[in-house]
């Protein structure tokens, strides 16, 4: 019953009068993009226990192609949904850490900086967040833990190359009529009993690939459904969302940062093969991983990016240098091979 209860929520109901699948609606995606909200939506009652990382889903398309309708419509569904209406950093993490389900509605003016979040609250290694708090006069260190389940709609890509990475991307386009969010009878006590019933220990835990990794909750659930036509489509999406990530299109920053960086030290290396200097300067790095990678950082977000990655920086005469370490960047490239 269960089971056919959770496919009647996007196939023909029936015996009743909708015939058009309620998460369809009006937003104008495919059969297998509404099986992939469904999973997803069915996938934040693990949440926070039985996941350690929770993908993104984005819901993107030009305006008037449903994106809000169909926010809506999936805030019927998933586990303890708020609507979010922050788009700072700070606000943004005082509301992720109390929220399993984030909703943001247009999340296009959040900046390439604050977007960062995003990767806080995809994996629950780095959910903790600490920061100052005023507290009766005092200043204290505080711990927020944000990590969820996020769905955003936007009408552009994230700015920051991360993310996108960590997202499953729902593309609407326009589909005229008249859309209705449905409201479905304990649907909350059904599918949350459907996550406890789904043995995610087959599943393993995450691997070093991406992709994969945002759609394995998803797969569980399919394959716990017996969906092999989700299951075939999810495939071919993984596919697709790894040969944009290998096309050098995608290139996270701390990626491009770190091959940038290895091309300096082979130039330091260029006449003899022996090292003649110990350090990089970073506005060297930056000018690489703009011209190769097409990615505009300040010297001060690669400085802060490889000091946060473990490098020593100094800043002889007022420019800042990275010290080399091949080994920490060998180390730390192994992540993207």
């Amino acid at each position: 019953m269960l089971i056919s209860y959770a496919k009647g929520l996007i196939m023909t109901i029936p015996g009743e009068k909708k015939t058009i699948p309620a998460i369809m609606g009006a937003s104008g995606i495919t059969k297998e993009q509404a099986k992939t909200c469904l999973y997803y939506a069915i996938a934040t009652y693990f949440l926070p226990s039985k996941l350690d990382l929770m993908p993104i889903l984005t819901i993107k398309g030009p305006m008037g192609t449903g994106k809000t309708e169909l926010l809506k419509q999936l805030a019927k569904l998933v586990k303890k949904p708020r609507t979010i209406g922050a788009e700072t950093f700070p606000a943004l993490r005082d509301m992720f850490g109390k929220t399993t389900t984030a909703l943001l509605d247009d999340a296009d003016n959040i900046t390439e900086a604050d977007e960062k979040i995003f990767i806080n609250r995809y994996s629950k290694t780095k959910s903790i967040i600490e920061h100052n708090v005023k507290i009766e006069g005092n200043w204290k260190t505080k711990r927020t833990n944000v990590f969820g389940a996020t769905i955003v709609t936007k009408r552009l890509d994230f700015k920051n190359a991360a993310v996108t990475s960590r997202s499953i991307i729902i593309k609407t386009i326009y589909n005229p009529g008249e859309y209705k969010i449905t409201r479905f009878r304990n649907v909350h006590e059904k599918l949350s009993k459907i996550a406890e019933e789904i043995d995610l220990k087959e599943m393993g835990g995450p691997t070093s690939h991406r992709a994969q990794n945002n759609w394995m909750p998803l797969q569980a659930i399919a394959n716990y459904f017996g969906d092999k036509e989700w299951l075939e489509y999810s495939k071919e999406q993984i596919k697709a969302d790894t040969s944009v990530l290998k096309s050098g299109q995608k290139y996270e920053p701390e990626q491009a940062t770190l091959l940038a960086f290895k091309e300096e030290i082979k130039l330091a290396k260029f006449s003899t093969g022996e090292m003649f200097r110990n350090d990089v300067l970073i506005k060297d790095i930056k000018d690489g991983v703009r011209t190769n990678f097409d990615i505009n950082l300040k010297v001060l977000q690669i400085e802060g990016l490889l000091r946060g990655l473990g490098f020593k920086i100094i800043k002889p005469s007022g420019y800042p240098k990275v010290k080399i370490d091949e080994a920490l960047l060998n180390k730390l490239l192994e992540k993207y091979s």
